[in-house]
């Protein structure tokens, strides 16, 4: 038995040092179920804008707008070093974990990328 509680620890740490991330416990919300759903359709044309290169830990952000007086700020960042390309696909798989599992948004960081989505009240500068 402890064999399996050992694995279990060290498989636990090995998961924190690849995935951490959160949802936002304070701000605001995405709004209506109509506009986070507007959030996840805008990542194909936010996701076409951030896909590309990026160098050691470049952030590229954008932001859109949505109907209901919230904008959604989308960031990418590359949290290694070195060069790396991330396609659009990775991009939305990403971005949408912090739309469809966060009501204000969240923060994960992976091996490579950090995924943010934060919705806010206002449009976009």
């Amino acid at each position: 038995m402890s064999f399996n509680i050992r694995n279990l620890v060290i498989l636990s740490f090995v998961l924190f040092a690849y995935v951490y991330g959160k949802c936002r416990t304070s701000g605001a919300t995405y709004g209506t179920p109509a506009n986070k759903a507007r959030a996840s359709q805008a990542l194909q044309s936010v996701c076409a804008e951030l896909a590309g290169t990026y160098g050691a830990s470049e952030t590229k952000s954008t932001c859109r707008d949505s109907p209901e007086n919230v904008r959604f700020n989308f960031i990418l960042q590359h949290v290694t070093n070195g060069q790396r390309v991330i396609d659009a696909t990775e991009c939305m798989n990403g971005m949408n974990k912090e739309i469809t599992g966060c009501n204000k948004g969240g923060d994960t960081t992976y091996t490579n990328w950090r995924y943010s989505v934060d919705p806010n009240t206002g449009l976009c500068q």
